[in-house]
């Protein structure tokens, strides 16, 4: 009996002890398809290209997505239509960096391939970047609407002219 007196006391004060925690719900006023939009984009743009570098500038617009790319990028050159890898110097090993690219935001970067592709003649070319999206969407499936996590990998060119 003493032990059940103790045990209800206990609970009464645990229970008159603690604050009501207030756990925010969703604001039913913002559409899930509004507040989990799919809609993003990711590219890529170059200037001040040289024979011997270029800058960078990977764009990222859009919400619920987080985007990183690393210092790996590889050249392709334009011969008769198709698009073909430049020829290397030597083969490389990257560093296993990553650069965020915010949200509505965009990561600059300055590349220099004299090392890697050395000086490239004339031509139409390319640079190729890789970026890994990753965040939440929302997906219909069957009439029920879910929000789901998702990752995915992008690869990213842009053209340029020596």
């Amino acid at each position: 009996m003493k032990k059940l007196i103790l045990v209800l006391v206990a609970l009464i004060l645990t229970f008159t002890g603690c604050e009501k925690e207030e756990i925010a719900a969703e604001d039913p006023k913002i559409p899930l398809e509004e507040k989990y939009s799919n809609e993003w984009t990711i590219e890529m743009t170059v200037s001040d290209v040289t024979p011997t570098g270029l800058k960078g500038k990977i764009t990222h617009s859009g919400d619920n997505v987080n985007a990183i790319t690393g210092s790996r990028f590889v050249l392709e050159k334009l011969v008769d239509g198709e698009w073909t890898e430049a020829d290397a110097l030597c083969e490389p090993a990257w560093y296993l960096l990553a650069y965020p690219i915010p949200n509505n935001d965009s990561y600059e970067f300055d590349v220099n391939w004299e090392w890697l592709y050395g000086t490239l003649l004339s031509g139409h070319y390319r640079i190729v970047k890789d970026v890994r999206i990753e965040g939440t969407r929302l997906n219909e499936y069957q009439g029920i609407k879910r929000i789901e996590h998702f990752i995915e990998e992008k690869i990213l060119y842009a053209e340029f002219d020596i």
